[in-house]
């Protein structure tokens, strides 16, 4: 079984407070697209972790479906978020996507090219990469990581995981730009809306 955890906790203070995961491209919200992107690609186990912004968000989203997890520590960082979703996910789950829900534009293809070479082996950590060779998202990550992601020491989060275990690390080329999308601000809004219309 492929999951995915989609992070949607945080403040959104750069964005003056709105939840990125309301924003829209094209009149579809950021959350939508991450969550039918992960449907397309097989995953059957989706959990949105939410938190400083709850409420609004399950008010404001369908999520027939999806488990919604509410960290109540989202303040303390994005690593308790990645463990509020990894101790939510299915006991069957063997690998699950991880998609902030400020990097909407990653493409249906590179989801699926991801999925795809999980099926294949689920013992990989799988990152698409630009042709320049900076990593992007969503990744995958195996159930052989779960404990050390819930806990090791990870100054850098689930960064730090893909730097300790080099050799388990799979880094699939594309030449989809958007796995390298990171809406933080309102100018960064900006610019995706104006390379959508």
């Amino acid at each position: 079984m492929l999951s995915t955890i989609i992070l949607a906790a945080g403040e959104s203070s750069r964005m003056k407070g709105f939840p990125k995961a309301l924003l829209e491209i094209n009149g579809r919200k950021f959350i939508e697209i991450i969550i039918e992107k992960s449907k397309d690609a097989g995953a059957t186990d989706i959990v949105v972790v939410v938190g400083a912004h709850a409420d609004e968000i399950k008010k404001s989203v369908d999520m027939t479906g999806v488990k919604i997890e509410v960290n109540a520590n989202w303040s303390v960082g994005q690593l308790s978020s990645l463990r509020a979703g990894i101790a939510a996910l299915d006991g069957k789950s063997e690998g699950f996507l991880l998609a902030p829900c400020d990097s909407p534009e990653a493409s249906a293809e590179t989801y699926k090219m991801l999925s795809n070479a999980w099926g294949k082996d689920k013992s990989k950590i799988y990152i698409p990469v630009s042709r320049e060779g900076r990593g992007g998202h969503p990744t995958i990550f195996p159930r052989a990581f779960y404990r050390a992601l819930m806990e090791e020491y990870l100054s850098r989060g689930a960064k730090s995981v893909v730097e300790k275990y080099p050799l388990e690390v799979v880094r699939m080329e594309t030449p989809d730009d958007g796995i390298l999308s990171d809406v933080d601000t309102l100018e960064d809004y900006a610019k995706i809306n104006a390379r959508k219309e």
